[in-house]
């Protein structure tokens, strides 16, 4: 009984030891599998710090030489003659721009202006075929050869542009000669129609001027009954312009019957900002009557320039005197151009005979 009783005794005593020697080593093999892990992770954590650290200072040249190569394209997109050329460039630019901002995953101020300058150069690009002022497109199309060639003449192949009717002493005599003066040196005819009447005016001055009119009709009693208004702009030494003249009606467009009108001219000397040459006087114009009744044309043009626009207009005559106009206006003109004139307003809506025509040339539109 006693010997049994050691046996259990000592096999209880042994399994104790030998858990308790398991449970430790266990702990310990938790232990160093648990530092192991931390080990790890720290590792990770510094190779993963080393490697943003180095994909931060990696692209930092690329990402200045997208900004710099950005802000070039701009710049040169702005500075190009072609509207192409400022589409084109400044499109690539923008694409620059972007690529820097992509690669340091923020903006700065290089790739913020090189975008704002691109921008302005498509922009520009995109806007120029609209704008109809010779001076400030050509300022903004070629800035540098504007700013070189301002004060220069230019010429357009073989044929050489008229002398600037500002310079040298024409000028200064110019500056001399008073309103008086000025409206001595202005003659003109007037056509009656049947709701207005055509004032034909012609510069006998030396100097372009602005001729405005105020056309003040009376009734019996010597009262006004209505004021009109016409001008004539940029009117060339020699060149007659043609300014329209309506005759007095009621609020009902009917007509009302006048006494007698005045005639008030105020001439002025074309301002240089204001001045746009007529080349009229350098165009051949053929023109007769087609089998509809309508007037058909021809002009050539030898001065070498192209014109975006030019206005015609027609005096129609039956036994010597005006019955009749017709206007028209002619777009890109290069070397020579047909155009139309239709059946014109008369005296007579019914009967729209005409034994005669002259053609002027209102204005001319060039595109430098």
């Amino acid at each position: 009984m006693f010997f049994h009783r050691s046996i259990w005794a000592g096999r209880e005593l042994y399994m104790n030891n030998y858990g308790n020697s398991w449970n430790n080593r266990k702990d310990e093999l938790e232990k160093k599998s648990e530092r192991h892990r931390e080990e790890n992770k720290e590792k990770r954590w510094e190779e993963k710090r080393r490697q943003e650290e180095g994909s931060e200072k990696k692209p930092l040249a690329v990402w200045i030489f997208f900004c710099l190569l950005g802000l070039i394209l701009a710049f040169r997109g702005i500075l190009s003659p072609s509207t192409e050329g400022k589409i084109l460039l400044g499109g690539l630019g923008f694409c620059m721009a972007l690529l820097s901002i992509v690669l340091r995953r923020k903006s700065g101020f290089l790739p913020i202006l090189s975008v704002l300058l691109s921008v302005f150069s498509m922009a520009i690009g995109f806007l120029l075929p609209s704008l109809r002022f010779s001076r400030y497109s050509a300022l903004l199309e070629d800035p540098l050869s504007y700013m070189q060639e301002a004060d220069s003449e230019f010429s357009f192949g073989e044929a050489p542009l008229e002398a600037d009717p500002f310079a040298g002493a024409e000028e200064s005599q110019a500056s001399e000669l008073s309103e008086a003066e000025l409206e001595a040196g202005i003659s003109y005819e007037t056509h009656m129609l049947e709701r207005e009447f055509l004032l034909m005016v012609t510069n006998n001055n030396s100097i372009t001027v602005d001729i405005d009119i105020n056309v003040p009709f009376y009734g019996g009693n010597g009262e006004m009954l209505t004021l009109e208004y016409g001008a004539v702009r940029c009117c060339q030494p020699g060149e007659i312009g043609i300014a329209r003249i309506q005759l007095p009606r009621d609020p009902s467009a009917n007509p009302v019957a006048y006494d007698h009108y005045d005639l008030d001219f105020n001439v002025s000397e074309t301002w240089e900002e204001q001045y746009t040459e007529n080349y009229g006087s350098s165009f051949t114009i053929t023109s007769n009557v087609g089998i509809d009744g309508n007037i058909l044309a021809k002009v050539e043009n030898p001065t070498g320039i192209h014109f975006s626009s030019v206005d015609f207009f027609c005096l129609l005559y039956r036994g010597g005197e005006v019955m009749g106009y017709a206007d028209t206006t002619l777009f890109d003109l290069t070397d020579e151009g047909f155009f139309e004139f239709n059946l014109p307003f008369t005296l007579d809506p019914e009967d729209s005979s005409f034994d005669g025509h002259q053609i002027l040339v209102l204005e001319t539109d060039p595109e430098y």
